[in-house]
C-alpha cells in the first residue's frame, strides 16, 4: 500500500519489492488474443533475470502458432503462418541489427516487466512522481542500452502501487511499447500482486496482442528446464540469425492493425506521454 501523497521513492520501493518477490512465473491455461488471428491458448513461463517463454496454438486442433521466447543466449520468435516461414532468432549481444530491432525492438527483459514485473533498477534516472489526470501517477525513467537510451513511463494506481501500464521511447520519441494491466489479483502466500489481463502493443514491429494469464503459479520449477528454455526447431523450418538477415521492406511477422476497441485510447495516451521525451495460483 501506498501513502497519501507519495514520494517517487516510496513508489518505487513498493513496486521493486512486488516484483522482486516473483522469481519464477508459469501458467499453462493462459489465452492470446490478436488483430487477425482466433483465440489462443497459451503457455507462459518465466524465471530471472533472461528466460521467458510464450507459446500459443489453436485450441481445437492444438497446432502451435506462437513460439516467442528467450534464454540466457539469445531470444527468438516463430509464427507458424509467418512469411517467409523461419524461426528468427538472434544472441543478446547482438540484438542491436537492424532486423532484430525491426522485429523484436524491445529487450526481452521488458516482456517479464510487461506481464505486472518491473523493476527500476539503481543505474536508471527517474523522475516523478507526476499527478496522471484520472487520478494516478506517473514516474519517468531513463536509462542506457545497447540500442541506445529508451525513455519509460510507468502509470501506477495510487492507493495499492499496482502497475497500471507501461510505455517504452526512444530517446528522440518513436513509440517502441506499450504493456496495459489491469485485473490484478492479490496472494497472500506470496504477497505479490498481479494483472490477470494484459495488452501489449509495439507499433513499430505491427504486434499487438491481449493476455489473459488465467491460473499463475509463482517461484516453482517450470518442469523440463532444458526444453523449456531452449529455442525451437520445427521440422522443415529453418533457422535465421537476426544479426545477418535483411527483412524486406515493410515486412513484419505479425499483422500491424492494433485491435479496433483499443485504438482511440492508446492514441489519447500516447500523445500525452511522448511529449517529454521529444526533449530531453491466485
Amino acid at each position: 500500500m501506498l501513502p497519501d501523497n507519495p514520494s517517487m521513492q516510496q513508489i518505487i520501493d513498493v513496486i521493486n519489492a512486488n516484483s522482486a518477490k516473483v522469481r519464477a512465473y508459469a501458467t499453462s491455461n493462459a489465452t492470446l488474443t490478436g488483430a487477425g488471428m482466433p483465440t489462443l491458448k497459451s503457455r507462459i513461463a518465466l524465471e530471472r533475470p533472461r528466460r521467458f517463454r510464450l507459446t500459443a496454438g489453436i485450441t481445437l486442433l492444438g497446432t502451435e502458432e506462437i513460439d516467442l521466447g528467450s534464454n540466457d543466449q539469445l531470444f527468438w520468435l516463430w509464427v507458424g503462418r509467418g512469411k517467409p516461414a523461419g524461426v528468427y532468432y538472434c544472441r543478446h549481444d547482438q540484438a542491436i541489427s537492424a532486423a532484430a530491432q525491426q522485429i523484436v525492438p524491445i529487450e526481452p527483459q521488458w516482456l517479464i516487466d510487461a506481464l505486472g514485473l518491473p523493476t527500476f533498477a539503481a543505474d536508471m534516472v527517474h523522475s516523478g512522481p507526476y499527478q496522471g489526470p484520472d487520478g494516478t501517477l506517473e514516474i519517468r525513467s531513463r536509462s542506457v542500452t545497447q540500442a541506445g537510451d529508451r525513455f519509460r513511463v510507468t502509470v501506477v494506481e495510487q492507493t495499492r502501487g499496482w502497475v497500471l501500464q507501461q510505455h517504452l521511447y526512444t530517446a528522440d520519441g518513436r513509440h517502441l511499447a506499450s504493456a496495459y494491466e489491469s485485473g490484478h489479483r492479490y496472494d497472500p502466500e506470496t504477497g505479490v500482486s498481479l494483472p490477470t489481463r494484459i495488452e501489449i502493443q509495439m507499433p513499430l514491429a505491427g504486434i499487438s496482442l491481449k493476455i489473459d494469464v488465467g491460473d499463475v503459479v509463482i517461484n516453482q520449477p517450470v518442469g523440463d528446464a532444458q526444453a523449456m528454455w531452449s529455442r525451437p526447431n520445427p521440422p522443415g523450418v529453418p533457422l535465421v540469425d537476426l544479426a545477418t538477415f535483411t527483412p524486406p521492406a515493410s515486412w513484419s511477422l505479425l499483422s500491424a492493425a492494433p485491435p479496433a476497441s483499443r485504438q482511440p485510447e492508446p492514441e489519447r495516451r500516447e500523445s500525452r506521454l511522448r511529449l517529454p521525451f521529444r526533449r530531453h495460483h491466485y
